[in-house]
Formats: C-alpha cells, sequence, structure tokens
C-alpha cells in the first residue's frame, strides 16, 4: 500500500520493480481516505510517499496530524 499526499503522485520507478518481486500496490490518497481503515495497518508493505507539505507547515495542516496520530509507531 502507497499513501499519497496529492493524487498525481506514483510509485515511478518502484512500481515495476515491486510488481517483477511479486508485490501487489494499491494508493490510499490520505486527503480523502481514512486512515484508521484495517487494510492500511494491515499491508505487508507500507509506502509513504512524499509531498508538497514540509513539517514547518503542520500548524497550517492539523488535519493532517490527526490523521497520522491513528498510528503507534515506535
Amino acid at each position: 500500500m502507497a499513501l499519497r499526499h496529492v493524487v498525481f503522485e506514483d510509485l515511478g520507478l518502484l512500481a515495476p520493480i515491486l510488481g517483477e518481486t511479486g508485490w501487489r500496490t494499491s494508493y490510499c490518497d490520505v486527503s480523502i481516505e481514512d486512515l484508521g481503515d484495517p487494510a492500511i495497518s494491515s499491508a505487508d508493505l507500507l509506502i509513504v510517499l512524499g509531498g508538497p507539505i514540509g513539517v514547518y507547515d503542520a500548524p497550517a495542516f492539523r488535519s493532517y496530524l490527526k490523521k497520522f496520530s491513528c498510528w503507534n509507531v515506535g
């Protein structure tokens, strides 16, 4: 599963490599989909694609911070 921040992002050069090694990939658009979806937490491989938002933009994008806080990373 690949999490993307904008819909025009994709796995690029990784897509054929992942396909050739047997990985099936899908996308989750973080701006519109529920990050609490069990499909995300049960994914064998999770790739978080970059986006046009930097950490210094956090105050303007509190909704993103809320979405990502559903994961316990550590």
